[in-house]
């Protein structure tokens, strides 16, 4: 099953997607049923005040859990709703199969609440292929996998970097960045939980499972990711305080953190990955889990951020809206950090979008935001000179 995209960064299907076509239909026949579950259980909608007004009022533990309100909303729908599986047996590939003596609480099935795994790729197929992998071995196995190959198309290729398998490939028409790629993945999955992958990240096979029953217990979370490991075995500093005006000295991968952790000292504002707090400021974009009634509501990634620090920004976006961002540290992953590369193009991309975030939620003046992006320009300006060098020795 293929898609390429046009000019404005629509789907246009191949002649190969008749699988496609069987499971668009059956998505609109469930999301018919869901709807009129919807209807004749709006009585429960208000008594349990899912949604704005539970977000309103915090995490009142006498509610029902997302789980056990899903469980209630599509007891209603019957049969033929229950039985739905966007990629069923017709696609080639059953991921609701199961090992025998496995339970629903041990493989985190749930009633008609299906999972799309979102992967944005660029030139790592060896990395891809253990992530495809990771997924589909999950104890949770996602019901959609899109991959959004945003090099095929400037590298001239007409195939998948992998065998296409139990996965969807998406032919971006140029290198759509990390936002816009997520959001062209959101766009065409069906979907209820969105989980949003780099190709270098490989879950750990409970990983599916644990992330979405930390978001099933808590409806106020809008977005959670897993504790993640680099290629060495430690723990990447992926779980931090927002932004400020310290991020530029004490920052993750800012000289000052770096030499601090020669003394085993790690700076506040990007230490939580370390503990066990479940709930963060903001979290990686390696590898995110969100409902998608909180990412529609954010309108989705801001593309303007063309890579780096959209992550930040959602988070800061699904907080201004009430939500909240866990860290579930029972979940964890691997991730062979920079896997794809560092050009003079993710450079400037990392230092504009860092300036086009401080404008945004930190300046409180005109003059702090100029200020700031003065310094970025410099600062980016230095990294561009070192890169430039390492390319001629």
């Amino acid at each position: 099953m293929r898609f390429v995209t046009d000019g404005r960064g629509n789907a246009q299907r191949t002649p190969d997607s008749r699988c496609l076509e069987c499971h668009h239909a059956r998505a609109r026949d469930s999301r018919r049923d869901a709807e009129s579950c919807r209807h004749t259980a709006s009585d429960l909608h208000a008594a349990q005040s899912v949604g704005s007004e539970f977000r309103q009022r915090g995490h009142s533990h006498h509610r029902l859990t997302r789980r056990e309100v899903i469980h209630q909303r599509f007891a209603l729908v019957g049969a033929q709703s229950s039985a739905y599986n966007p990629m069923s047996h017709e696609c080639g590939w059953d991921p609701q199969t199961v090992d025998p003596g496995e339970t629903e609480e041990s493989t985190g099935q749930l009633a008609s609440s299906e999972l799309a795994a979102i992967i944005v790729y660029f030139r790592t197929p060896a990395c891809l292929n253990s992530c495809l992998h990771g997924l589909q071995t999950q104890t949770k196995r996602p019901d959609e996998i899109l991959v959004i190959d945003n090099s095929s198309t400037i590298d001239g290729h007409d195939v998948p970097p992998v065998p296409e398998e139990g996965w969807r490939w998406v032919r971006a028409e140029r290198n759509l960045g990390f936002g816009a790629a997520c959001n062209l993945g959101a766009k065409l999955a069906h979907s209820d939980y969105l989980l949003f992958l780099n190709a270098d990240v490989v879950l750990r096979s409970q990983g599916c499972e644990r992330l979405c029953s930390f978001v099933e217990d808590e409806p106020g979370i809008g977005v959670v990711g897993p504790r993640i490991y680099d290629a060495e075995g430690r723990i990447e500093l992926s779980a931090r305080a927002f932004p400020s005006v310290k991020t530029g000295l004490l920052g993750r991968s800012s000289l000052l953190t770096q030499m601090l952790a020669q003394f085993r000292q790690t700076p506040s504002g990007v230490s939580a990955a370390l503990g066990s707090a479940s709930h963060v400021d903001w979290i990686s974009g390696a590898c995110m889990l969100m409902p998608r009634e909180a990412f529609d509501q954010v309108g989705g990634f801001d593309e303007s951020y063309w890579m780096y620090w959209e992550d930040a920004d959602i988070c800061r976006r699904l907080k201004d809206r009430g939500w909240s961002t866990g860290f579930c540290t029972d979940a964890q992953s691997h991730h062979s950090t920079g896997s794809s590369g560092r050009s003079r193009r993710t450079i400037e991309a990392f230092h504009m979008s860092a300036s086009r975030y401080y404008e945004r939620h930190v300046a409180r003046s005109a003059l702090t935001a100029t200020l700031a992006r003065s310094a970025l320009t410099a600062r980016m300006n230095i990294m561009l000179h070192r890169h430039a060098r390492r390319a001629t020795d």
